[in-house]
């Protein structure tokens, strides 16, 4: 027992001497750790303040940018408000043009249908003239000669139309022939030679409607007027009616007096409001503005 009791009164000094150096070695490691802690602490402290100056730049960038976004976006709307009432007046305009481009083409349109038909009726008129020719018997011995010699006291030698013995078709025809190759002088003298030879004949207000029509082509607008007049005055009420009224409103707004021409398209819109010419007479009024 004593034994045991020096033993451990020996040991104990060795023992109380390991346990100290560990103490020791212990509070080393802790200040160690309480160092790194503190840097630890002040690199944080230094990230976290480095980390709120990056936040704060980027709120204030972010801000500045819907700044510029706002400002973008009203300048962009009152860019599109600025371009909506400069084109406003542009737009209107360009409807306006194309509202009257359609009714000059509607007009067109109309102007070659008339064409067309007139086309037709001289293709038959040509084919029974020339049907006509055809089954004619031969003059008899002598005329040929009586024929070339007598002439037209009113049209003179080279109308050959008002010659005696010729027929109202056959004058007819030799006007519309040499108005078409542009020989007015002589067409305007072979109308008016069938008026006064064919008063009555039912083509007889056609041929005073192609005197008016010669002088209108010439541009001799007073004397187309004269003879649109007289259409309207010697044959009132005839195919040509309608279409004389039209001719002498465009032959009035030609010699600059509107208001005229105006009252005879008003005029022929009231007498044939289903006539092709009435259509003619509105798209001019809606030309020159008026109703």
């Amino acid at each position: 027992m004593k034994t045991v009791l020096v033993c451990l009164l020996l040991i104990s000094p060795s023992m109380l001497f390991a346990q100290k150096r560990e103490i020791a070695e212990l509070q080393r490691d802790i200040l160690l750790l309480q160092d790194s802690v503190r840097v630890l602490q002040r690199t944080f402290d230094e990230k976290l303040e480095n980390l709120t100056v990056l936040a704060q730049k980027s709120l204030d960038n972010a801000s500045s940018q819907n700044t510029a976004v706002t400002m973008m976006d009203s300048t962009l709307k009152e860019r599109v408000r600025e371009m909506q009432g400069s084109m406003g007046t542009p737009l209107a305009n360009l409807n306006s043009k194309v509202d009257q481009l359609s009714n000059e083409m509607k007009y067109l349109r109309q102007t070659m249908a008339d064409v067309s038909q007139r086309m037709t009726a001289m293709e038959r008129t040509l084919t029974d003239v020339s049907a006509a020719v055809n089954t004619m018997p031969p003059p008899p011995p002598g005329a040929g000669a009586a024929s070339n010699t007598a002439t037209s006291p009113a049209l003179g030698p080279s109308a050959q139309g008002g010659a005696p013995g010729v027929s109202a078709s056959t004058l007819f025809e030799n006007a519309k022939r040499d108005k078409s190759r542009g020989n007015f002088d002589l067409a305007v003298q072979e109308f008016e030679e069938y008026v006064r030879t064919f008063p009555g004949s039912a083509s007889a207000p056609n041929a005073q409607y192609q005197i008016g029509e010669v002088h209108y082509i010439r541009k001799d607008y007073q004397k187309a007027l004269e003879a649109f007049d007289a259409l309207l005055e010697r044959f009132p009420e005839n195919d040509m009616t309608a279409l004389g009224l039209y001719m002498k409103g465009m032959t009035l707004v030609k010699m600059g007096d509107r208001t005229k021409g105006a009252t005879e398209f008003r005029s022929l819109i009231k007498r044939f409001p289903n006539n092709e010419y009435a259509a003619k007479a509105q798209v001019q009024l809606q030309q020159m503005g008026l109703r």
